[in-house]
């Protein structure tokens, strides 16, 4: 019996074609999933590569009755846990069409900011406190409605 070699290597690239699309597809579902936690904030990312602890937390802005707050998955101003020593980065979703910058400070002085996170955009904020301590964070430009507490402890 005679096989027609042209069929089976067409019918063997959709069968290998088909395998790839589905390990793609999964790969993808996990991914977008993984990042639309992110966007909502659910997401609380931990790494300790023994060396290096880096903490990633996610903020959002919210336009409540012409009003500004930050908000996530904790609520309104939530309180930020920041590790000690670690790298603390505070990812900044602003949906609005003003610009806000998460500026932290310990007794009135400024010891990080974001800069500014211009209208519909997103931003990031790096901090690595080195003691136990209690800090404040607030939006520059709306500190009034827009501030909440850091907590900075060994865990």
């Amino acid at each position: 019996m005679k096989i027609n070699t042209n069929l089976f290597n067409a019918f063997n690239i959709f069968t290998l074609a088909t395998v790839v699309l589905l390990l793609v597809g999964t790969t993808s579902t996990i991914s977008m999933q993984s990042i639309d936690a992110q966007q909502q904030g659910l997401v609380n990312n931990q790494t300790d590569t023994s060396q290096n602890v880096t903490k990633t937390f996610q903020i959002s802005v919210i336009e409540e009755e012409e009003v500004y707050r930050w908000a996530n998955i904790q609520g309104i101003n939530p309180t930020l846990k920041f590790l000690i020593n670690a790298n603390n980065t505070v990812l900044i979703l602003n949906p609005t069409n003003e610009k806000h910058e998460m500026v932290i400070a310990l007794k009135g002085k400024e010891v990080a900011s974001s800069g500014d996170v211009v209208r519909s955009s997103s931003g990031q904020l790096f901090f690595t406190p080195n003691t136990t301590e209690t800090f404040e964070y607030h939006c520059k430009y709306h500190p009034d409605t827009m501030r909440g507490i850091v907590l900075a402890n060994r865990r």
